[in-house]
């Protein structure tokens, strides 16, 4: 599928061919002021210590993204990656007992190279009608069909963040962007609201045609001359 038409060109080809990422939506750490450390800046001994401690992982498809690539790299600008969750947590930079919270919080991704890499690729479905790849976080993501056309419909498994109104191990809303520092990198970004609307079309097609179907493959060759020549019973999607 990777070679026939132009889908797919921004396509790593780790994000066809990696099976799983390790994932895990927080960071599990605690600042002791009264612990000892070594501050290995100084080498000194310090009063103050980082503990973390092990939390819920998961072994997921991992999540797409976009990273930018250097203009000196060809004609491709922009390659679809894997991403994880990388910090999602809040921190009191306060170190001092009895002064008031000084907390920040991050929801950044970061991009990883799973070594999981095998000759099987991820299910069409797996990528364009699934809420993790998407950066949505864990949930039901349907479509529904109406009289006037389809509506995508997503119920996130995890609870919203008082800090930012998302779920726990969400990279952007859904059908929603972000901007700002959204990485442990500056070069990736996530998917753009218009971008997840191009990917969703064809999921849409994919909650009726099966991937091996001959309108899904047309569909990867030129999917703008596919949606010309439509049945009048496809229920493309409407964008509220």
């Amino acid at each position: 599928m990777c070679r026939e038409g132009q889908g797919h060109l921004r396509l790593s080809c780790g994000s066809c061919h990696s099976a799983w990422a390790p994932r895990c939506p927080t960071c599990h750490t605690s600042f002791d002021p009264k612990a000892d450390a070594y501050d290995w800046l100084n080498e000194t001994n310090t009063s103050g210590a980082w503990k973390e401690k092990a939390g819920a992982y998961l072994a997921d498809p991992p999540t797409l993204g976009v990273r930018r690539l250097p203009a000196n790299t060809g004609a491709r600008r922009e390659v679809v990656e894997t991403f994880v969750p990388g910090m999602i947590l809040t921190i009191d930079r306060n170190r001092e007992a009895g002064r008031p919270p000084d907390p920040v919080f991050r929801r950044l991704y970061a991009r990883i190279e799973p070594h999981t890499t095998r000759r099987e690729v991820r299910s069409c479905e797996s990528c364009h009608n699934d809420p993790v790849a998407l950066g949505y976080g864990r949930g039901s993501l349907r479509y529904e069909r109406t009289p006037g056309g389809g509506r995508w419909r997503f119920t996130p498994s995890s609870p919203p963040l008082p800090d930012d109104g998302l779920p726990a191990d969400a990279w952007i809303p859904f059908l929603g962007t972000r901007s700002g520092m959204v990485s442990t990198r500056d070069d990736v970004r996530p998917f753009t609201a218009e971008e997840q609307r191009r990917i969703l079309r064809v999921g849409a097609c994919l909650t009726c045609h099966a991937p091996t179907s001959r309108v899904i493959r047309d569909s990867v060759r030129d999917f703008e001359s596919l949606l010309a020549r439509r049945s009048p019973r496809c229920a493309l999607p409407v964008w509220e």
